[in-house]
This record gives structure tokens, C-alpha cells and sequence, in this order.
């Protein structure tokens, strides 16, 4: 007895195998029906199980003494004076005072430059400068120039001197402190900035 195959058998049979081939290979678990919620967005790049609790001082909200503005010593609310959520340019967040003027900073390893956005809505700013501290020295401003290839209220510096300092700022124990400061009119704003290691 001789066996034909048509070529519909074939592929028919073909198909077959191919598809066990494939369920073998990849299996055919079924997937859960709901799956774990996403963890909680980290929003500032650190976790708090190596020691870095929300009781902890960030160091970016200080007054000019260097404690915290309003509020006893211990008391703590880290989101008050500042946040740690990532701006349009993936820079952080400043409230300088007492215009009320947020900005966002951003600092690039790559040309160890520092760049600083203001929102359409926010005063006309003249100037920007950040002004470095070293223990008890006050250093020279380092200004910023705009730069409309940014945008219309972008401010840039590539400087490796004002890139050491901001990153210092990350050991409060450094004795660094970096204050973003917009000029206004004839009125300057300020903030204290601190850069948070990721």
C-alpha cells in the first residue's frame, strides 16, 4: 500500500508540528491574572532601606543659618521647600525667594555643565548666578549667560570649578554650599540647591 500526501496534507500536518514545536519552546503558562502593582515611583533616585529615611536632612531646604526655615529642630517635611520630581529638562526643582520664582536646574557631567530653566510664567530674569561658599569663604559669582538655543529662558555654564562645587553639595559635611540666584528688576531671588547623588 502506498501512502499519497497532498500538499494540503502536508502543510496541514506541517503546521501541526510547528505549533507544538512552538508551545514546547515557549511554554503555555498562563500569565496571572493580576499582576503586582508597580513598586512606588522613587522620585529621587535613592532608597531609604540604606539608612537615607524621609527623617533625614536633604540639606536643600535650609535657611541661611542652616536650619530649616519654620520649623523646629527634628521636625521634618521633605517635600516642603522643595521637590524631588524631575522637571521637562530631567533637572531638579528650586523655589527661589522671595520673588517666587521656581527654576530647574540641571547638571551635566558631559561638559560639566550647569543649566537653569524658568517657566514662561515667571518674571523677566536680567541675570543668573550661582554663588559657592566654602566653609566661611565666599567665592566669586559664577553667571550664567542665557542661551535661546535652550529656549527663551535658558540659562547655561560649562564650568568644571561650579560642576565640583554642586556636586560637593551632596556631603553636607563638605561644607560647601551652592545658592541659584535670579536677578529680577532690581531684586534678587535665591535659592540653596544641593545635588542629590544617584
Amino acid at each position: 500500500m502506498v501512502l499519497k500526501f497532498s500538499s494540503v496534507r502536508f502543510m496541514a500536518a506541517t503546521s501541526v508540528l510547528l505549533a507544538m514545536l512552538g508551545l514546547g519552546v515557549t511554554g503555555c503558562e498562563k500569565k496571572p491574572a493580576d499582576p503586582e502593582p508597580a513598586p512606588a515611583v522613587d522620585d529621587h533616585g535613592h532608597s531609604h532601606e540604606d539608612g537615607h529615611g524621609h527623617d533625614e536632612d536633604h540639606g536643600d531646604h535650609e535657611g541661611e543659618d542652616g536650619h530649616h526655615e519654620g520649623r523646629a529642630e527634628g521636625d521634618h517635611d521633605d517635600h516642603a521647600g522643595h521637590d524631588h520630581t524631575l522637571g521637562p529638562n530631567g533637572g531638579h526643582f528650586a523655589d527661589l525667594e522671595p520673588a517666587d520664582i521656581e527654576a530647574e536646574w540641571v547638571i551635566l557631567d558631559e561638559g560639566k555643565e550647569l543649566q537653569v530653566f524658568f517657566p514662561e510664567s515667571a518674571a523677566e530674569v536680567s541675570a543668573v548666578t550661582f554663588q559657592v561658599t566654602l566653609g566661611d569663604e565666599k567665592l566669586p559669582p559664577y553667571s550664567l549667560k542665557q542661551n535661546k538655543e535652550l529656549g527663551v529662558r535658558a540659562w547655561r555654564l560649562a564650568d568644571p570649578a561650579l560642576f565640583n562645587h554642586v556636586k560637593m553639595t551632596a556631603d553636607k559635611k563638605s561644607g560647601v554650599k551652592v545658592s541659584l540666584v535670579a536677578t529680577t528688576g532690581d531684586k534678587e531671588s535665591k535659592a540653596v540647591i544641593t545635588h542629590h547623588q544617584h
